[in-house]
């Protein structure tokens, strides 16, 4: 996630067909767990919380669902006794008799607070075999059903619909609306897993742009239209949102797959679109040739565009960005938007498949702690704002001026010396979402530390191996063993990687609060680094040395280089 409210703002690594290994979809055997060693700084962090609120949620469902669950929603217009809204249905089949506990969730993967969507419910009913059940509020966001026999099993609720028009300067833009998946489908608590049907009833001249896979024709009837989808499970379901409405819309393919951009409020920008999905297309393309190809379908870019602030939020195949216009970068002008669609992408891989064991399946109910969006943002951040360079969207010039600011801004923070990257990951649950005090970003400290582990693992291997190595062998051992990284794995990667340890580096500078060592490591890239000031006077300055030769010369050279295929 990204956010334009501070230094960049994660998220499901569950798996659409042919995507990623069904281990989440269906039962199947357990990854064996790698040891960690026994005086791993890591070891500090145990979420015992997690483990015991899912036991204690879980051993209250007790009756067995059986078969897909079909989620229905109908848009509904504002009427005298309430507000504009989706009527939401669930259904499915109970085939073991018992309770169940019904969910929605806490948070949102890829924001780690609190959000508590189930205080957006309204009007819960349910019934079971053609009775009446009343559920039992157990806390914000959980609700019981007791003594349920077999049969048919209906629930239904209302939510509040907020049209983006609201957020837009636009005032004649038409009604759309941008849906969270966990602000709109519950759960049943052990029955994630179930294959997910999902029926869109809308307004025969309404759109839908989504990552779920469309499954048959849509059909209309009347003044109304059904949009059939399918998801393999919940956690895809939620991991989905969904534009729906009258709104901007183009694709273009690359490598075979398609590229979806829905774009709503963005009537009077005299940016050309086809400017505007070049851009986007060059991004996707760098890092399609670093991964070496697409892991998705078809990939959705949703778009609210002239509304106030900006950032964005990934997901499995789609993205949701908010963005003051569509005017992009340019040699010396740089442009956030570019930079928001260049962090949001990269995250498909680095999070949403290449994630911390912590970050999938999740665990709706409450907060979910890694040590590691150190790696998981920060890092994202250091590729994603090198790819602008890579791409001809920025000039070399325009990297060092954007370093420079990123480790003066680090060096001039008091509390780079009281806290850790690893705790301030783990404890960001804990405070204000963005700019808690007595910490320092995770992504700000992240991606200064993305850009000296590449020079050093450039430097160590003749400049014959770099970073990019290490985030490939991650993603493949996540994608083939159908789990997560150890925090363990990390230093592991580049130790081997680099062919020298990089145990000290670890040390001192993730789980220790040293100061980066960024006068000693740029210079083997040919980068020239000035400091001036003290404490919140601090100045530092990255330029290129124009007396760097050899592999220095060469490693900068090839730092910010177009990536053409795969290693």
């Amino acid at each position: 996630m990204r956010s334009r409210s501070a230094l960049p703002l994660l998220a499901i690594c569950a798996c659409l067909p042919g995507m990623l290994p069904t281990s989440w979809a269906q039962e199947a055997p357990a990854t064996p767990k790698k040891e960690a060693k026994p005086q791993s700084p890591s070891l500090r962090y145990l979420d015992s919380a997690r483990s015991e609120r899912s036991q204690k949620w879980d051993s209250l469902s007790t009756a067995s669902l059986k078969g897909k669950l079909i989620y229905r929603l109908k848009f509904e217009e504002s009427q005298e006794d309430r507000k504009a809204g989706f009527e939401i249905e669930i259904t499915g089949r109970v085939s073991k008799a018992g309770d169940l506990v019904l969910s929605m969730p806490a948070w949102r993967p890829g924001s780690y607070r609190i959000a508590n969507y189930g205080k957006a419910v309204e009007d819960l009913r349910a019934r079971c075999g053609g009775k009446s059940i009343q559920p039992e509020n157990l806390d914000t966001n959980l609700w019981k059903l007791a003594g349920l026999g077999k049969g048919d099993l209906h629930v239904s609720y209302w939510i509040a619909a907020r049209s983006s028009k609201l957020r837009s300067r636009d005032k004649e833009a038409l009604a759309c609306y941008r849906v969270r998946g966990p602000a709109l489908w519950m759960s049943e608590i052990r029955h994630k897993s179930s294959p997910v049907q999902v029926e869109l009833d809308l307004p025969k001249d309404w759109e839908v742009t989504t990552g779920l896979r469309p499954v048959g024709k849509r059909k209309s009837k009347g003044k109304r239209r059904k949009h059939l989808f399918s998801a393999p499970n919940y956690d895809v379901l939620i991991d989905c949102p969904i534009m729906m409405g009258i709104y901007e819309f183009f694709d273009f393919r690359l490598s075979g797959k398609r590229f979806e951009i829905a774009i709503y409020g963005a009537g009077k920008d005299k940016t050309d679109r086809q400017e505007f999905a070049g851009r986007i297309k060059k991004i996707c393309a760098n890092f399609g040739h670093m991964f070496g190809g697409f892991p998705f379908d078809h990939y959705s870019f949703l778009f609210l565009s002239g509304g106030f602030g900006g950032g964005g939020l990934e997901h499995l195949n789609s993205t949701n960005i908010s963005m003051g216009s569509l005017r992009g970068s340019r040699p010396g002008r740089k442009s956030w938007t570019d930079s928001v669609i260049s962090h949001e992408f990269l995250h498909l891989w680095n999070v949403k498949r290449l994630r911390p064991e912590a970050l999938g399946p999740f665990d709706y109910t409450g907060p979910n702690r890694t040590t590691a969006l150190w790696f998981s943002e920060g890092f994202t951040s250091y590729y994603g704002e090198k790819c602008l360079t890579q791409v001809g969207l920025h000039s070399p010039k325009d990297y060092w001026k954007h370093m420079s600011r990123n480790y003066t801004n680090l060096r001039r923070n008091p509390n780079r010396k009281r806290m850790d990257i690893a705790e301030t990951s783990w404890t960001v649950w804990d405070g204000p979402y963005m700019g808690r005090p007595g910490t320092v970003s995770y992504y700000l400290k992240g991606e200064c530390l993305g850009l000296l582990l590449d020079v050093l693992i450039r430097d160590a291997t003749g400049n014959k191996k770099s970073l990019d190595d290490v985030m490939r062998r991650l993603y493949k051992e996540c994608m083939d063993g159908g789990t997560g990284f150890r925090e363990d794995d990390l230093r592991q990667a580049c130790t081997e990687i680099a062919g020298k340890s990089m145990d000290g580096f670890f040390d001192a500078y993730i789980y220790g609060t040293e100061d980066l060592p960024v006068e000693t490591v740029l210079p083997k890239a040919g980068i020239k680094v000035t400091v001036t000031g003290e404490g919140r006077r601090t100045q530092m300055k990255l330029s290129e040395d124009p007396d760097a030769e050899g592999l220095a010369l060469e490693i900068r050279a090839s730092l910010l280089a177009p990536v053409k295929t795969k290693r």
